[in-house]
């Protein structure tokens, strides 16, 4: 829990949505370089994903684990893939009553 925190503050930071102060926005993501490095995150995902959301061969968010799931038909299709949206509708239930379940 302790890590999902802290990578969501260092997104938010990364993002400048975390703070008001443009100062702790751009500082909070270099107090936790063990995430990512903020200039390769500024690079991949900020410049290259804002850039091509979603768009084939050049949106890298595309393809952070396609041995896991296909999110898009610019990843090969394997039999692996076969029954990812059942997966998909159970982790996201999951995640919805594990985010219920720790706010109670």
């Amino acid at each position: 829990l302790a890590w999902v925190c802290g990578a969501n503050f260092w997104h938010d930071g990364l993002h400048f949505g975390l703070s008001t102060d443009w100062r702790i926005n751009a500082w909070l993501p270099y107090l936790f370089p063990f995430f990512s490095s903020p200039w390769m995150w500024y690079h991949e995902h900020v410049i290259g994903h804002h850039a091509y959301p979603n768009v084939d061969h050049k949106d890298p968010d595309l393809a952070h684990a396609p041995q896991l799931m296909r999110e898009h038909t610019s990843i090969k299709w394997r039999p692996m893939h076969e029954g990812q949206a059942q997966w998909h509708r159970v982790l996201f239930v999951w995640s919805v009553a594990v985010g219920i379940g720790l706010s109670l």
